[in-house]
This record gives structure tokens, C-alpha cells and sequence, in this order.
């Protein structure tokens, strides 16, 4: 599961962001990471909850389920799909992605 939600209270630059701005980029990284996932996987969008570093409260986000299946239900290889999405908790600075690889327990894997 991942997400490109994030809840910072600057930009990159230190400048403040107002509630609006943060749900403008939480909306647009949504868009940009939905296409890079439907260009390759299956997937299903969800509402995931994650209780970040620093913050005694959970946050709801819209997230994804990413299968490791393309559009017409042909298998791709799993290490290439936690590739992927290793690679996407990074761009869109997650903390932290859920893995769930095939005969295991889902973890965590951190993206920092």
C-alpha cells in the first residue's frame, strides 16, 4: 500500500503552507502517482491510515493497493513491483510504504 499524501506544514523552501496548498499538492501527487501505478499494475484506491513520526494522531489518506498483475491480469514479477513502489515512497517522501510479499507478513519498509 502507498500513498503520496504528506501533511507538512512548510514547502520545500521553509515557506508556511496554507490548508489549501497542502490539499492542492496532496491532489496533484495523487494524479501523478494513480498514473505511474495504472501505466504497469493493478490497483485498487483506498483510504489507508498511518500514524506519523511526531504526531500522536492517525491520518486518513487516499492511498493505493498495488497488485503485481497489469490491467489484464497477467503476473509481474514481485521484486520488480516493491521495486517500484520503494522508488515511488521516495519521490513522493513518504516515511513509509506497506509491503505484503507473496508466503509473508506485511511490513513496513522505510523509504528514508
Amino acid at each position: 500500500m502507498i500513498s503520496a499524501n504528506r501533511e507538512d506544514e512548510v514547502d520545500a523552501s521553509g515557506n508556511e503552507l496554507t490548508p489549501l496548498q497542502r490539499k492542492q499538492i496532496n491532489n496533484a501527487n495523487y494524479k501523478e502517482l494513480k498514473k505511474l501505478i495504472s501505466a504497469k499494475y493493478s490497483f485498487i484506491p483506498v483510504y489507508g491510515g498511518y500514524q506519523e513520526t511526531g504526531n500522536p494522531t492517525s491520518v486518513y489518506e487516499r492511498s493505493f493497493v498495488v497488485f503485481p498483475t497489469d490491467k489484464d491480469g497477467n503476473v509481474i514479477d514481485f521484486e520488480e513491483l516493491k521495486q517500484d513502489m520503494i522508488n515511488w515512497g521516495r519521490k513522493f517522501n513518504q516515511e513509509e510504504i506497506l509491503i505484503k510479499e507473496p508466503n509473508s507478513n506485511a511490513y513496513y519498509y522505510d523509504c528514508n
